[in-house]
Order: C-alpha cells, then structure tokens, then sequence
C-alpha cells in the first residue's frame, strides 16, 4: 500500500498543479488516521464488541475517549489541510 502511494504521488509530482507541502499532507494523514481510529472504535468496541481501549473494564469511559480523540484528530487535520488549500 505504501508503495502504491508513493509511486502515485511521484506520478503526480511532475504536474505544476499539484500542490506537496507539508502542511496539506500531514492534515491529510492526520484526517485519514482520525478517520480510521474513528470507524475502527466504533465497529471493533461498540458494534461487535471485539476488544475495549482497557480490557478490564469492559465498555468504559476510554473507549468513548478513543472516539473523541479520533473524531479531534479528523476534524484537526481537515482543518489543516484545508487552510492550505485556501493559499
């Protein structure tokens, strides 16, 4: 997966309407880690109830603060990325 990534974006690089810095890929990577704590938290803790962020206790306070971090951490770095793309 990573290779396919960085061939694609190497692919893209060459074009001079594409935009590569910093910022806009570390919200991206931000927004797409948040996006998939987020789904995960909900599918593996709540729906299926596979494992729980601390074992003992079951359903408890920390997952629910796994979520609010993971919805924090998208909605963080779609903020980011976004004030890039406004320059």
């Amino acid at each position: 997966m990573r290779t396919s990534t960085k061939i694609l974006l190497l692919r893209r690089a060459g074009r001079h309407n594409v935009n590569l810095s910093g910022q806009l890929s570390g919200g991206a990577l931000l927004m797409g880690w948040g996006l998939f704590n987020l789904v995960e938290g909900v599918v593996d803790h709540h729906l299926l109830q596979l494992h729980h962020a601390y074992e003992p206790m079951g359903l408890s306070i920390r997952d629910y603060a796994f979520l609010l971090w993971s919805a924090a951490m998208a909605v963080g770095g779609w903020i980011v990325a976004r004030r890039e793309l406004k320059r």
